[in-house]
């Protein structure tokens, strides 16, 4: 009888079940890496206030020829397209002292960035998107440029002229 009232669904254990960890940083970071493969021996001025994006970025530049030199800036909340903003003068600044080929702003969560020239300019978004789309669209000559809505139709019109195929 007393298996018959006994409950069916078994109190739950306080052992775990079979597990298996592994680190995500692995696979994303060699996802990324490939895509640096091909620099040559450049000097990238690169500035975020997380954490996380410079070990992520330092840990693929050991691998590199080139040198990633870390410009220390606040976590806070910014605009990396604005050339008045106080980390973008700093970066500018440190791409300039530490003569960098090349400098990128990343901002603390990821989404936005910034480039600048060797001379510290802050690039336009027109002008990163004209050599990142270059770029791509020597890679794979088939693919469409994605714009936003908001882009500048000089911009559509540049990448349509330089024979890119463009979508909104």
């Amino acid at each position: 009888i007393e298996a018959a009232i006994q409950d069916p669904y078994p109190r739950a254990t306080r052992q775990a079940g079979p597990y298996r960890t592994f680190r995500a940083s692995v696979p994303y970071e060699a996802g990324l890496w490939k895509h640096f493969q091909a620099l040559g021996p450049l000097r990238v001025g690169m500035a975020s206030g997380s954490p996380l994006v410079a070990k992520t970025l330092k840990r693929i530049y050991e691998t590199l020829p080139g040198e990633l030199i870390e410009i220390p800036i606040p976590k806070r909340k910014r605009n990396p397209l604005d050339p008045e903003d106080p980390d973008v003068i700093r970066t500018a600044s440190a791409i300039k002292e530490h003569r960098a080929d090349l400098g990128v702003l990343i901002d603390d969560d990821g989404q936005r960035c910034a480039f600048f020239d060797e001379a510290g300019q802050l690039l336009s978004v027109a002008q990163t998107t004209r050599l990142i789309a270059a770029v791509r669209h020597g890679d794979c000559p088939n693919e469409p440029i994605i714009l936003e809505d908001f882009s500048p139709e000089e911009l559509e019109s540049l990448l349509k002229h330089l024979g890119m195929r463009v979508v909104r």
